[in-house]
């Protein structure tokens, strides 16, 4: 059902847990048996997770059935209404599957998952998908050293370990 770029776009193929729309943003849920083929849904409300995002879904896929979601490349002939040329796109915690042009706030995780390349008026758009997932403090940091947090503490640094740590904070007059 799609024509593939060879050398410009990366497909994951997989199987849906539930069924997708052509267009939607795509979480791993797992993997199916011991095939080696990974599980996928429509990005979950509220989903904690930023590393489950893969990528965009290039065509729609019935549940229970295999298809492709474009990790990497152009996904093309979607409705963009309300995005212009241009627009970073970013998971939206409160749409399953959803995206958005406005940039999430904390809590939520912050996800971009790629770029409007077309807008087209909103019936035949592009969006170019490149999923950059944001950090979690001390996450992937190699100079943040966190114990657990606590209410209330601030982030020091300890110049002789040479690392960022927590502690406890004094209150401010």
């Amino acid at each position: 059902n799609i024509t593939q770029q060879v050398g410009e776009e990366i497909f994951v193929y997989g199987r849906a847990d539930e069924a997708i729309t052509d267009g939607q943003v795509i979480a791993v849920t797992g993997s199916w048996g011991t095939t080696g083929v990974v599980r996928f849904a429509p990005a979950p409300i509220g989903t904690t997770n930023a590393s489950s995002i893969i990528g965009i879904a290039t065509e729609p896929i019935a549940k229970n059935s295999f298809g492709r979601i474009t990790a990497f490349g152009t996904v093309h002939g979607l409705n963009t209404t309300g995005f212009a040329d241009g627009d970073e796109l970013w998971y939206d915690p409160t749409v399953l599957g959803g995206y958005t042009k406005v940039k999430p706030s904390a809590p939520n995780i912050k996800v971009q998952v790629g770029i409007i390349t077309k807008a087209a008026g909103g019936t035949n758009g592009s969006i170019q998908v490149k999923v950059l997932p944001g950090s979690t403090l001390g996450g992937t940091d190699s100079n943040v050293q966190l114990g657990t947090p606590t209410n209330g503490q601030i982030l020091t640094y300890d110049n002789s370990a040479s690392f960022w740590k927590n502690k406890i904070g004094r209150a401010h007059v």
